[in-house]
Order: C-alpha cells, then structure tokens, then sequence
C-alpha cells in the first residue's frame, strides 16, 4: 500500500511532464460545411461564402456593399465575386460597378493580381456592357 502511494504523485507527475500534441484538423464533414456557410451567410442582401474548420475563406465567395460601405454603392449592390482557396484570392474575380454592371475582370494566382481587364460600354441607349477585345 506505501508503494502504491509513492508511485502514484510520480505517475501524474511523469503523465503531466508530457508534452501534449496539438489535435489534427478532423475531416470536414457536408453538415460542417452547410453549418459554416450559413455563419458566412447573413442575408439576401449580405456577403455570402464559406469558412473551413480553420477560418478560412473557401470556394466562391459574393461580396455585398453592406458589408463594405463603400460610397455610392447602395447596401445591396454586389461588388465583387471570385474564389478563395486556403483564404486567398484564386482564379477569375469580377468587381462590379453600383448596379450591377461589369467594372473588372480580374485575375489572382495564390492571392496576387496577374491580369486587370476593364470592360467598357456600348455608346447607345440600352447601356449594356461590352468588352474590351
């Protein structure tokens, strides 16, 4: 019995004296993955995407002026949409003008900028974009 009582404030002292392992990021599962898209979401009229387990933007993304504010712009202008991967830029993004018309094409590799083509419009009534050939 003195035995066992000896050796066990040596058990915990050797089991705490471990140095702990961080846990691995578990698999995302469809429910995670719907779970994190509606915290992303906040409305019709809000920016729209998806989080990982880790933060990070993921997948095609929406970005809305109510989240932005910028001047001129009403609250439920699209200003810009494209992909994130690992929470950077990637691929084909579009910036918008206030009312939805085409500003920029724009272009990201590993979140920088590698190509910016503007698009200009039609000189006649109906207004409708054209791009730049």
């Amino acid at each position: 019995m003195k035995h066992l009582l000896l050796l066990l404030p040596l058990t915990l002292l050797l089991a705490c004296g471990q140095e702990q392992k961080p846990d691995a990021p578990k698999a995302m599962t469809k429910q995670d993955s719907i779970r994190l898209w509606n915290d992303a979401k906040r409305g019709d009229n809000e920016t729209r995407g998806f989080l990982d387990a880790n933060g990070r933007k993921q997948g095609y993304w929406t970005i809305m002026n109510s989240s932005l504010h910028i001047p001129g712009y009403r609250d439920n202008d699209k200003v810009l949409e494209g992909s994130y991967k690992d929470d950077k830029k990637e691929g084909l993004w579009i910036k918008y003008y206030s009312g939805g018309a085409v500003m920029l094409k724009l272009s990201y590799v590993h979140d920088s900028l590698v190509s910016k083509d503007s698009v200009s419009f039609k000189a006649n009534m109906d207004d409708k974009p054209m791009e730049k050939g």
